[in-house]
């Protein structure tokens, strides 16, 4: 635990569920644009595969982070739930969710989580605010 606001050291599961999100985008994405690569070199007849380069990349870079997000985000979010928290609007559910910056209560345990929630802590932040 870290001492000045209440939370697990390290990287927060809500941090990891949003890699998580943008690796599975980036696979989707990187499959479909080499996809269209690959279709564009045929039907030009020239092999120039240079245009494949980009989504090559992208999907390594999704297809590296999913298996990694696979494997810390279940931990993470069990280390958070033995603290007795969750940073994650989905997971929340027996848990109160925690602001993963600063450790603010944002949803008491059992609480209903809204649809903004789900998307983004911002509302919930605005509304810790005020």
């Amino acid at each position: 635990m870290d001492g000045s606001n209440g939370l697990v050291r390290g990287v927060p599961a809500y941090t990891w569920s949003l890699a998580f999100v943008l690796a599975g985008a980036m696979t989707v994405l990187g499959l479909v644009s080499l996809v269209g690569a690959l279709l564009s070199v045929a039907t030009t007849g020239q092999p120039d595969l240079s245009v494949t380069v980009a989504p090559v990349v992208v999907l390594a870079l999704g297809l590296a982070g999913l298996p990694l997000c696979r494997i810390a985000l279940p931990r993470v979010a069990a280390r958070e739930a033995e603290a007795g928290y969750t940073t994650v609007p989905l997971l929340s559910g027996d848990l109160p969710l925690r602001d993963p910056r600063d450790g603010r209560t944002l949803l008491a345990a059992g609480a209903t989580v809204p649809r903004s929630y789900r998307v983004s802590l911002r509302p919930a932040r605005r509304l810790a605010h005020a």
